[in-house]
């Protein structure tokens, strides 16, 4: 049974604004369908969903997955199980045209896929055959199969994914792996729970508790990355339990040093958090350990006050986080505003005397 991790939250604090980390997730979505049968051999079916634990944000869901499909590789063990199978250079069993896995999609009603596979049969009066699946979504990354290995190596698949450069072309990568599957596991069903697998950002911003008056929207949020400092590349090894750092090893390139909007709308804020960044800019990025500075947001927005409106725009370096897979990281600026005060204390200075202008001779 796959781990599943307790829900956390977090908050990290920084000198311009307040970085808070926040857990989302999805409802529980499934599908439920038939096997066919041919004679005594049971067909193989999907029953894939995007699971409700604290690993799952909000992006992908059952529709976006019926939208999209997904691949599935997959290893015949026989009568031995995953973690002790000398692994062949590529799946046995369902392997796609391209080696990177065969296509699941959608089709009115049900999850269809060809050539039709049938669960292999028993290879003892009690054991039935293996096999080992590992799926992923959406079809866009470079799948490598598990090279020959020795007897106690699992050696899974790996995905080689690059992120993609602007908050408007981001990609949601989701997988998951069920070893030493039969015909009985789930009635013949292959059940994927699939994970959200990349780091979620996002972005909201708020005044601080003591100002309520005046009226402030923020107009731009531009995130800014230093040459040499976020990982835009990384392999992920497929697992069984997706919530550690470990199933990621980063690349050696990096996000290019330009300027990536997020949000060109306009919107007020008032004391509680609100999300300053366009439908859907979340970014979706390799998780890693990140260090103080190594993504800078920029901040515009107005003040209006008195029937006057002053434009003013902040920089922040984002403080160090570890970044984990299917995690949501929510920075929040916390808007402290400058206005012009009088001092409580108030000094009346005595009068001077003056120069003397004489006298006035009266008769």
């Amino acid at each position: 049974m796959k781990n599943k991790m307790t829900k956390r939250t977090g908050k990290l604090w920084m000198i311009a604004a307040i970085a808070a980390m926040t857990f989302a997730s999805c409802s529980t979505e499934e599908v439920i369908f038939t096997a066919d049968t041919t004679g005594e051999e049971l067909a193989l079916s999907f029953s894939p969903y995007v699971g409700n634990s604290a690993l799952r944000t909000s992006i992908t869901n059952l529709t976006a997955l019926q939208a999209t499909g997904f691949n599935v590789l997959a290893w015949k063990t026989d009568a031995t199980a995953w973690a002790s199978y000398a692994h062949e250079a590529n799946a046995n069993f369902m392997l796609g045209p391209d080696s990177r896995g065969v296509a699941v999609t959608w089709e009115t009603s049900s999850w269809s896929y060809t050539p039709v596979k049938y669960w292999p049969g028993k290879y003892d009066t009690s054991n039935y055959g293996k096999v080992t699946f590992f799926g992923y979504a959406p079809k866009t990354s470079d799948i490598v199969a598990a090279g020959q290995a020795g007897t106690g190596d699992t050696r899974n698949p790996t995905i080689s994914f690059t992120t993609q450069a602007l908050s408007t072309n981001q990609i949601d990568l989701v997988a998951d792996m069920l070893p030493d599957q039969n015909f009985n596991t789930n009635a013949g069903k292959v059940k994927f729970e699939f994970d959200h697998i990349l780091s979620k950002i996002g972005f909201s911003a708020k005044l601080a508790a003591e100002y309520s008056t005046a009226t402030v929207k923020v107009t731009k949020l531009t995130v800014k990355y230093p040459a040499d400092k976020i990982k835009n590349t990384g392999t992920y090894t497929f697992a069984t339990d997706n919530s550690i750092g470990g199933i990621w090893t980063t690349g050696s390139t990096y996000m290019s040093g330009n300027d990536d909007i997020l949000t060109s709308a306009t919107i007020q804020l008032n004391n509680s958090s609100a999300s300053v960044i366009d439908n859907g800019n979340y970014l979706m990025l390799i998780p890693q350990a990140t260090e103080l500075g190594n993504i800078i947001a920029e901040l515009s927005y107005t003040i209006t006050t008195g029937g006057e409106t002053i434009p003013y725009t902040i920089q922040a370096n984002l403080p160090a986080v570890t970044w984990l897979p299917g995690r949501q990281y929510v920075y929040t600026f916390v808007l402290t505003l400058n206005s012009v005060l009088f001092d409580t204390l108030i000094t009346v200075n005595g009068w001077e005397a003056g120069t003397p202008p004489g006298n006035v001779n009266v008769p």
